[in-house]
């Protein structure tokens, strides 16, 4: 079968998209090994990562680590209802990056293809 075109997150530096920053980091991995832990040390560590400020509008939370956008129904919606979820994009020249932590890709074939062909060109 035939995939339906998907919409291409724009080049970095600034994977801006409707006025807010998309991640460029995944932190994909087997549920129970550490990617929590991964996530809160990055997170901690780095002034300039952030997480989500919210959830994609079908799971409704705020400061979410996992967004289960790609691989689901969620991304029939397109990647301006995922890239609200981030922050506004910040100035040109500021270094912030966002990140998406959702174990579940890497058990979701087509997480890592829409993944992989949003981001094709992007980084």
């Amino acid at each position: 079968s035939v995939e339906p075109a998907i919409e291409r997150v724009p080049p970095a530096p600034l994977a801006c998209l409707g006025g807010h920053l998309l991640p460029t980091i995944f932190i994909i991995g087997a549920q129970k090994c550490g990617t929590s832990s991964l996530y809160a040390t990055l997170v901690k560590a780095a002034s300039k990562l952030v997480m989500a400020e919210h959830s994609l509008p079908s799971r409704p939370t705020q400061g979410v680590k996992e967004l289960h956008f790609f691989g689901g129904p969620n991304f029939k919606q397109g990647l301006g209802v995922y890239a609200r979820s981030f922050i506004k994009c910040p100035a040109e020249g500021d270094q912030t990056k966002t990140l998406d932590a959702t174990p579940r890709y890497i058990r979701t074939p087509s997480a890592s293809r829409q993944i992989y062909r949003s981001y094709l060109r992007a980084i």
